[in-house]
């Protein structure tokens, strides 16, 4: 680890919750986190990055964890572009293609597999057993075993790169024109693919891809709206949310020869496991389809929880 280091003046790009990301040269950028944050998920931030980029796919390389200013933070590669999120917002008449780009950069992402060597990405068995049963209080302690029996029912052991956070607005478009260097498969549509490169890799695991799949549906689906969307953008909301989940998850399944079906099993535990993140307007509707999938998964009505 680094010792201190001067920031530039005015070099703050933009803050969060619990970081500020500042210009750190031309080609890097500094996530500081604020002096309240604990130490350890930072460095395991850093080591899922680093464990990530080394298979290949479109992610900002982590070059290490430093000291400043008395805070601790992590230097990234640069990725000049904004979110998709906001390419949605500026060219409403593109959210199809832009959904059918997110859709080809999660399949990019899915072909790639953790280095034997790196045990840094945790197993997607394992990720949804702890957050399922972080939210015990709210699903009840019956509910909760019942869903970690049904993950061991579904998951067969595969092991594939998974973002665990895969949306709009954990996406940069890098170049509206280049062909891409990182989500380099070819269009099959015949236009020139974006340049996406997904950032945001905190929650990443090695695992089966249709449960990334079905926590980006469910993300797509829900009542949330992140902060800073315009208010037009907030009215046709739901329509929006709906068009660009159809375009992407047709064009996945199209691609990866899955079905509907088979995503459709892995809903119950991502949205379990989402509870624990207590996102504004999201319980409810959780809790909703929580208990519908139970009963279509399990066979089990609500009567047998005091929830």
């Amino acid at each position: 680890m680094q010792k201190d280091i001067t920031l530039q003046k005015g070099s703050l790009l933009g803050q969060g919750r619990t970081a500020e990301v500042f210009a750190w040269g031309n080609d890097k950028v500094l996530k500081l986190f604020y002096s309240w944050f604990p130490l350890w998920p930072i460095e395991y931030e850093a080591e899922v990055g680093r464990a990530v980029h080394e298979t290949g796919v479109p992610a900002p390389k982590v070059y290490g964890v430093i000291d400043c200013h008395g805070r601790r933070g992590i230097i990234y590669q640069r990725v000049y572009g904004r979110s998709l999120i906001r390419h949605m917002e500026e060219k409403p008449w593109k959210i199809r293609r832009f959904a059918r780009e997110m859709a080809a950069l999660h399949l990019r992402i899915h072909s790639a597999r953790p280095k034997e060597k790196n045990g840094k990405l945790p197993k997607g068995k394992d990720w949804l057993f702890s957050a399922i049963k972080e939210a015990q209080e709210v699903l009840g302690e019956k509910r909760t075993a019942d869903i970690c029996k049904y993950v061991e029912k579904i998951d067969a052991g595969a092991r594939h790169v998974c973002h665990g956070d895969f949306h709009p607005d954990n996406i940069l478009v890098a170049s509206d024109t280049g062909p891409c260097a990182g989500n380099s498969a070819k269009n099959p549509m015949g236009s020139t693919r974006l340049e996406l490169v997904a950032i945001d890799w905190t929650n990443a695991y090695a695992g089966n891809p249709l449960g990334d799949v079905a926590r980006t549906c469910l993300m797509l689906q829900s009542p949330f709206m992140p902060e800073g969307v315009t208010k037009w953008f907030l009215l046709a909301a739901r329509k929006i949310k709906q068009v660009v989940y159809n375009a992407y998850l047709s064009e996945y399944l199209r691609f990866s020869k899955a079905t509907a079906g088979e995503m459709e099993r892995w809903i119950l535990p991502v949205a379990a496991a989402r509870l624990r993140e207590n996102v504004p307007g999201e319980r409810e509707w959780l809790l909703t389809i929580v208990k519908h999938r139970c009963k279509v998964d399990l066979g089990l009505c609500d009567s047998h929880d005091d929830r």
